[in-house]
């Protein structure tokens, strides 16, 4: 949660600026007389030793060797390693590129690097059973991780002609197109690959070069015009293909995959990472390079993380399989269930397939997974809260996502299966229950036949939920809303039907009219103001003074109906973000132009979303996040520890924690914040919620004393028990007026957009804290001056079907509310006209 690094600091990092400057590196070394490691290697060879000396069992004979080889082998070769290993993988590196990269601390001893790291000759890929990094396999024993391995990088020898092809600059490759006559104007590198590589066959090629003597060894020739390699081989186009590539380069070098996956394994293990393609030795890197400085605890290794190799290897494998599945969601999933009904010109077909592909991932693990739930005398013996690093943890996180695929194929048969064989079990991801619960009613409620025994089946199983005590708070309005709804199906008496008790409180509403810009050839992005706080200094001005005809909202990326001149809706929909006219007819997002109509109220703000609770959070709470707790600090590169997100935070800090609410009631947040943050913003530091460059030291103290301590204990208290599903709903906007000791939240809706779940929550949640909260709503303007309802017709039709009586067992009265627009039924509110 974190800021992440630039780009450019990454550039930095991993492409030869080491410690800072160069020079004065140079400088030290000619001043004390003695070589001086790059931090590359010693921050690789802290890692390899810490995990050797705790953690060795992981690790088989033949892996334990090779880190012994590594530690034999001369400094170039093991810097020219390192430094590979941080590159791009399967990817082959000229001699020219190396010596030109790494000039500075190999010097002239970059070939006897390559040679050393590919001595004994070239390694064949390992087939994909055979590598160290997939784990234990499904289907039985496997076979030696390892095998003979005697190199740790692969030389030109072992490169085939593509492979050498992708070494080659443009013009280059133009050379070599012209050598083999397919060069045509306006070729690309792509198209010139592609052509050098069909122009290839596996015929042998006629020469009318003189014929080398039998006699000769070891020589590439001809015998009777046709050529031979060496091995007396005739040789192919792509053997001369080859040939010609190496006349135009060097030497190459690629990293063996299995030392680079070994070495990756290596890094897991350090890091203590949960989650899939964690960057090699980038934390360490970070801090070495003084790019990021972390916070000051008590770290201590443990071997209660991978408690057998066998643990390891399967936990490994698992987060494999989770990111292979979320490298095939990617953004496709993000759009949520409307976009189930997608046309294949909308984007449908690629959602399907990619469901599809989900669900091979799901099918194939489906019954290991059962098995590892079955598993009932092999219970997880980690400490409580790092049962997360159990590969049935990771494997239940896939097995959710196949369930999502199956929604989409509309599986619901299976889909049912697998959500009730979800519930069953009360050993990996307790905190999701809630949502199987919700969804497995609603396949019951909608997807199957409507009857009355479908009806009580979805019935019982939202009762289930709302009686599970591992149902998250999250999930219980949702689930007694729509018990709510299944009892009017059934025309329960209204007297013996179930009272809600989680009814949430509701904010304020505010409506304000703005001019919406429908300009599709737009050539960038609206100004977003999510790091500059407005400036509540400068006097307020009219609406007509500012330029602002209207506040407006950002509408999440949806696309929105639209008005014509006569107040209809067109059939057209708008795609991505909606643009509005904003100050000085500057176009803005719907947060920008909220922000800028409370600023012409006398507040200042900003568009934090959730960052502004974390990182008010994170600086009260700093000394007991890092706290020394067994278990949570297991490394010397974390930014929170590791059970954050955990019910055991809490219970393991209660006493703690309880100590400090009590200083928080009693009004002391203002002078804690500004004792952590004078201490750690010099620094940098880099901790969970913290955002250094978004707030100013004097801003977060006019918040928490306009806050108060009463509301802060609130929060805090909150975040303590609950972090890992708080961490999003924050309502969009904090604004605040520190003469006036006032502030509010505001969570800004566009045309048809409605609260989500955890909206709800968190603003219920600042209600009883006594916070102020509203919902902007953001309706738009047309140029005739007429102002549409913030209720959308859409909506509008929802109500008026609900107060039909339906006598086949559709819903009755009373209506049952849905969306935040019927809840606080807007059409008679008056609408601000900035």
């Amino acid at each position: 949660m974190a800021a992440t690094i630039s780009p450019k600091q990454v550039a930095e990092v991993f492409w030869g600026i080491e410690g800072g400057n160069q020079e004065d590196l140079e400088d030290d070394k000619a001043m004390d007389g003695r070589t001086r490691e790059s931090m590359y290697v010693t921050t690789f060879e802290e890692m390899l030793n810490t995990v050797l000396e705790h953690e060795s069992f992981l690790f088989s004979s033949e892996e334990l060797d090779i880190f012994s080889r590594y530690k034999t082998m001369s400094y170039h070769a093991r810097y020219l390693l390192i430094r590979l290993c941080l590159r791009k993988t399967g990817v082959w590196f000229t001699h020219q590129d190396l010596s030109k990269r790494y000039q500075g601390e190999l010097g002239c001893h970059v070939q006897e690097a390559m040679d050393e790291l590919c001595r004994n000759g070239p390694i064949a890929p390992a087939r994909e059973e055979d590598l160290c990094s997939e784990g234990e396999s499904s289907k039985g024993p496997r076979k030696q991780d390892v095998g003979n391995v005697w190199s740790f990088a692969r030389s030109t020898d072992d490169a085939s002609a593509d492979e050498l092809l992708n070494c080659l600059n443009l013009d280059q490759l133009k050379t070599l197109a012209k050598q083999n006559k397919i060069l045509k104007n306006g070729m690309t590198s792509e198209k010139i690959k592609e052509a050098l590589k069909s122009n290839g066959s596996s015929q042998a090629t006629l020469s009318f070069v003189k014929a080398p003597s039998k006699t000769s060894a070891n020589t590439n020739g001809t015998f009777f015009g046709i050529n031979y390699t060496s091995d007396g081989k005739k040789a192919t186009q792509a053997h001369r293909l080859k040939q010609q590539v190496l006349m135009l380069t060097s030497k190459c070098i690629r990293i063996n995959d299995i030392i680079y996956h070994l070495f990756m394994r290596l890094n897991l293990i350090y890091f203590r990472s949960t989650s899939y393609g964690i960057s090699f030795l980038l934390p360490a890197i970070l801090n070495a390079s003084r790019k990021r400085q972390y916070p000051t605890y008590e770290a201590t290794r443990t071997t209660a993380i991978f408690p057998s190799r066998e643990a390891l290897l399967a936990y490994e494998e698992a987060l494999t399989l989770e990111g292979q599945v979320e490298s095939i969601l990617g953004e496709n999933w993000t759009a949520g269930q409307a976009n189930r009904n997608k046309t294949p010109e909308m984007g449908g077909s690629t959602r399907i397939q990619d469901a599809k592909n989900v669900r091979l991932i799901w099918e194939e693990q489906w019954e290991r997974w059962l098995s590892l739930v079955d598993a009932r005398g092999q219970e997880d013996k980690r400490p409580k809260g790092l049962e997360r690093f159990d590969c049935g943890y990771v494997l239940t996180r896939v097995i959710y996502k196949g369930v999502q695929a199956l929604g989409i194929l509309k599986e619901y048969d299976t889909e049912i299966k697998v959500l009730e064989a979800l519930l069953k079990q009360t050993r990996w991801r307790r905190g999701r229950r809630g949502a199987w619960y919700d969804r497995l009613a609603l396949i019951y409620m909608t997807h199957l036949d409507k009857t009355r025994e479908n009806y009580e089946k979805a019935r019982q199983i939202v009762l289930a939920g709302l009686e599970d005590p591992m149902t998250h708070i999250v999930y219980r309005p949702g689930l007694e809303r729509r018990l709510s709804r299944l009892e009017n199906k059934l025309q329960i008496d209204p007297e013996k039907r179930h009272k809600c008790m989680g009814w949430l409180k509701k904010p304020d509403v505010k409506v304000i009219a703005g001019v919406r810009i429908r300009n599709n050839k737009r050539k960038a992005e609206p100004r977003r103001s999510s790091l500059t706080p407005l400036n509540a200094d400068r006097p307020s001005r009219s609406s007509s003074e500012s330029g602002l005809d209207e506040a407006k909202l950002d509408l999440k990326g949806k696309g929105r109906e639209s008005l014509n001149e006569n107040g209809r809706e067109d059939a057209e929909k708008w795609v991505g973000k909606s643009i509005w006219a904003g100050r000085n007819d500057e176009e803005v997002n719907v947060e920008t132009l909220a922000l800028q109509y409370y600023e012409n109220l006398g507040f200042k703000g900003f568009h934090s979303e959730g960052s502004i609770v974390s990182c008010i959070f994170s600086l009260l709470f700093w000394d007991v996040l890092f706290t020394p707790i067994p278990g949570a600090f297991e490394t010397a590169y974390q930014t929170a520890p590791l059970d954050i997100d955990e019910d055991s935070f809490y219970y393991a800090r209660q006493e703690k924690i309880e100590s400090l609410l009590a200083e928080l009631r009693a009004g002391r947040a203002a002078e804690i914040l500004d004792a952590v943050d004078q201490r750690e913003r010099p620094k940098g530091t880099w901790c969970i919620g913290m955002r250094w460059d978004m707030f100013e030291r004097s801003d977060l103290i006019e918040i928490v004393e306009c806050l108060g301590g009463e509301a802060l204990a609130v929060i805090c208290k909150l975040l303590c028990e609950d972090h890992g599903h708080r961490s999003s709903g924050v309502p969009d906007l904090f604004i605040w007026r520190a003469d006036k000791k006032e502030c509010k939240f505001v969570e800004v809706k566009g045309p048809g957009d409605t609260l989500q779940e955890n909206q709800k929550l968190w603003i219920d949640v600042l209600l009883g804290a006594n916070v102020s909260v509203e919902v902007c709503k953001v309706v738009e303007k047309d140029p005739a001056g007429t102002t549409q309802s913030p209720r959308s017709s859409e909506t509008s039709k929802r109500i008026a079907k609900r107060r039909q009586s339906d006598q086949s067992g559709g819903r009755g009265s009373p209506i049952v509310v849905e969306s935040e627009d019927e809840e606080t039924g807007q059409n008679g509110v008056a609408v601000d006209q900035v």
